[in-house]
């Protein structure tokens, strides 16, 4: 695995997220030491089902745009894809699981960075750039959903009431998306108001 210090392309910016945390309406971290893998299989099928839950100790959400939160995390992306973030201190798949079983993971580590945005005012600033009405998408903790925000595809999901957000975007737009976010977050967070 890559040194997150010295690849992550969000290390110039996270000086700028750690300004006055504590008097901001809406606040952005990285969570960067993450694992991403794409499960796909299918549901129906024990097999598959029964080797997820032994590989991770922790069952797939079948309910649509939904995620678990356990051990891991684990996002519903449609009938038969599953997108699991995991630490990445955990070496969760060091055997292969068994194609017999119709499982198949892809490693997406270098691929998708997430984000965490929350406070008070965390849903005001994912609304200026995002076309979800996040009350119908995400009605509650557990919801997720694959959209567009400031023309970057994302996963964004509702983790608490707080309300705080989880943000998983593509490496290569995550500065973007990041600067973008810096922004929108900036009027909420002004000292002015």
């Amino acid at each position: 695995m890559l040194n997150e210090s010295k690849h992550h392309p969000l290390t110039r910016i996270k000086k700028d997220l750690e300004k006055n945390r504590d008097t901001q309406n809406a606040f952005l971290e990285i969570d960067s030491n993450l694992s991403f893998f794409i499960i796909r299989g299918e549901a129906e099928n024990k097999l598959f089902f029964d080797e997820v839950f032994n590989l991770l100790g922790q069952s797939l959400p079948l309910e649509p745009n939904t995620f678990t939160s356990d051990k891991h995390q684990l996002y519903w992306l449609g009938p038969n894809e599953w997108l699991l973030v995991a630490d990445a201190e955990k070496r969760i798949l060091e055997r292969n699981p068994s194609s017999k079983n119709g499982m198949h993971i892809i490693n997406q580590s270098g691929a998708l960075i997430q984000m965490k945005l929350s406070g008070n005012r965390a849903s005001n600033a994912i609304s200026k750039g995002c076309t979800l009405n996040l009350e119908k998408s995400l009605p509650k903790p557990g919801y997720c959903a694959q959209t567009l925000m400031a023309k970057s595809n994302i996963v964004l999901s509702l983790t608490d009431d707080k309300p705080t957000y989880n943000i998983i975007v593509r490496r290569s737009f995550s500065e973007h998306l990041a600067k973008w976010l810096l922004n929108a977050m900036e009027e909420f967070n002004s000292t002015d108001i």
